[in-house]
């Protein structure tokens, strides 16, 4: 095997192995984590997750399936949300939009909440639904050389 192949292969399992994340169900960019925000962006780590059945768990995300919130954290693969299904939304994105309850399944990010070109992801929060309609319009495909 040459060696670009190996480092293709050992990029594509590191990427897989560690960060997770969705995408917002209001705009469809990535829930952050706290490792990918600063401070025009920060408001994209703080979610809004609700269950099938009704639950709320509101905090901020840090990157490997736990919300962070004033009881502690919860664990999202632990607590088998990804079987019972759920809906994840930017707390900011989520109360724009009148704080809706279960939609559907969110959808997996493929940048992973992390890997994200940091010049392209600088998105000030949403402040009325013609800002949230813009951030959803953005084209962010461009990620850190994935």
């Amino acid at each position: 095997m040459k060696l670009s192949e190996t480092v293709k292969k050992l990029s594509n399992f590191v990427k897989i192995a560690g960060f997770f994340s969705w995408e917002c169900s209001a705009c469809n960019k990535s829930i952050l984590s706290d490792a990918s925000t600063d401070f025009k962006n920060g408001w994209m780590k703080q979610c809004v997750l609700i269950t099938s059945d009704g639950k709320e768990y509101i905090g901020e995300y840090d990157g490997y399936g736990r919300i962070g919130d004033e009881d502690g954290e919860m664990d999202i693969v632990e607590e088998d949300l990804e079987d019972q299904g759920f809906t994840i939304y930017h707390k900011a994105c989520w109360k724009i939009i009148g704080r809706p309850g279960f939609k559907d399944q969110s959808n997996y990010s493929n940048d992973q909440g992390f890997f994200v070109d940091e010049k392209i992801y600088e998105i000030s929060e949403p402040k009325n639904r013609d800002d949230l309609e813009n951030i959803k319009n953005m084209n962010l495909k461009n990620t850190r050389g994935f």
